[in-house]
């Protein structure tokens, strides 16, 4: 039997580590590819509802419980729980879970000032009874950079959660300021103004 040069040994290595480097590279691409990294978004307390059809109904309570999923090469995804309720009465109005596959959330920025924003859309689908009546609300919205404020917009089939909600806001001033900041990168007047 033969013994091995030196030579055929270094090639069989050199081809076996390179053999295991692809292979690493290609799990690793995987790996970044499907598993995201979570970044929470907990938003609780007042929200002011600024749409034109608000009337008299402008003072409300949220819950936006959610975690961004950010994935390296794409789209990263919302997932959790939203609740709004008036806040004289307590009715709710939204009550609905977040699904990650349906909910696609992007981050966008003014080259002129830097200003950044993330601007997120997605969609819940309810059956009611009687079974064939169907009601699909799509949502939409801006979240600070921070993850700390956002303007949601919920339109629908739906006449008793359609509206523009800011949060955190208790009043007009804190919903305009607020307005005022998403606006620096989207045209937020504009946006309420085609509602």
């Amino acid at each position: 039997m033969m013994e091995k040069t030196p030579q055929k040994r270094r090639r069989e290595r050199v081809t076996a580590i390179i053999i295991l480097t692809v292979a690493g590279l290609i799990v690793a691409g995987l790996l970044l590819y499907y598993i995201p990294w979570p970044q929470r978004i907990r938003i609780d307390g007042d929200a002011y509802r600024v749409d034109a059809n608000a009337g008299g109904a402008t003072s409300y309570t949220i819950s936006f419980d959610a975690t961004r999923l950010r994935y390296a090469f794409r789209d990263d995804r919302l997932t959790g729980h939203i609740a709004i309720a008036r806040k004289d009465s307590g009715d709710i109005v939204v009550d609905q879970d977040i699904d990650r596959k349906l909910w696609i959330i992007q981050d966008v920025t003014r080259s002129s000032t830097e200003d950044a924003t993330s601007i997120f859309n997605g969609f819940w689908v309810e059956y009611p009874a009687p079974v064939y009546e169907t009601r699909m609300t799509q949502v939409s919205g801006v979240l600070s950079a921070d993850g700390s404020s956002l303007l949601i917009d919920i339109h629908g089939d739906r006449n008793d959660d359609v509206g523009m909600y800011v949060a955190p806001a208790a009043d007009e001033q804190a919903a305009n300021r607020l307005k005022d900041e998403f606006g620096k990168v989207v045209d937020i007047d504009g946006w309420i103004a085609d509602d």
